[in-house]
């Protein structure tokens, strides 16, 4: 957020692109969330929030099924299928599952 003069608004942040970016790929090869805290010189949360709301979503998950997948969903659930084995086989959540199955039918 910026005022009318393009100046931020509220506090700065603690670490810049390129220090979170640093960080980031210092985490990955293994160096423990505590001591990037105090490498950077910020506090064990603080550090951890970086680094989970800086980093890709999972890649391996995907976020909600395809028309295909939705069809199998209602139909396996229509078998008797319970819907915690078809969210395991799709590797979604149960509430994904949910979100997929006619209401009357969800709660049947």
């Amino acid at each position: 957020m910026t005022t009318r003069a393009h100046r931020p608004i509220g506090r700065p942040r603690a670490l810049t692109e390129a220090q979170v970016q640093a960080a980031r790929e210092a985490h990955a090869n293994g160096t423990s969330a505590p001591d990037l805290a105090a490498q950077y010189g910020v506090s064990c949360p603080t550090m951890r929030r970086y680094l989970r709301y800086f980093t890709e979503p999972s890649p391996t998950r995907p976020r909600a099924l395809d028309r295909r997948a939705a069809t199998a969903v209602r139909l396996a659930h229509r078998k008797g299928t319970p819907v915690v084995e078809i969210a395991r086989k799709y590797g979604v959540a149960t509430a994904t599952i949910y979100r997929y199955l006619p209401h009357q039918e969800a709660s049947a």
